[in-house]
């Protein structure tokens, strides 16, 4: 297994797979088509978020560091508009974050 998929914690090691990676993704898409109530900005952003993932889900590997930094921060900044309108979007947002810095991503 490759280092990027893996982070030492004190007293152990925890490993973060490309599979969960791919689950975490795939949740937050649906989550995205899901997102109701939404205003035309908000609709706009959700899509360009989706395509975010869409991309991160077909060319895992293929995509230069730089552009994963991009999608994490528009994912970290969305979760923060969406705490109060859509909780459990932001949620899964920030799991995917949370899992792509894991990784090393």
């Amino acid at each position: 297994m490759s280092l990027k998929n893996e982070i030492t914690i004190t007293g152990g090691t925890v490993i973060m797979s490309d599979a969960q990676l791919k689950e975490h993704l795939e949740n937050l898409h649906v989550e995205l088509k899901n997102a109701q109530n939404v205003d035309a900005d908000t609709e706009k952003l959700l899509s360009e978020i989706a395509q975010d993932v869409q991309t991160l889900l077909s060319h895992r590997g293929e995509t230069h560091p730089a552009h994963h930094t991009t999608i994490k921060d528009r994912l970290d900044e969305s979760a923060r508009d969406f705490d109060v309108s859509h909780p459990k979007l932001a949620s899964t947002m920030r799991t995917v974050v949370s899992t792509l810095n894991n990784m090393g991503i």
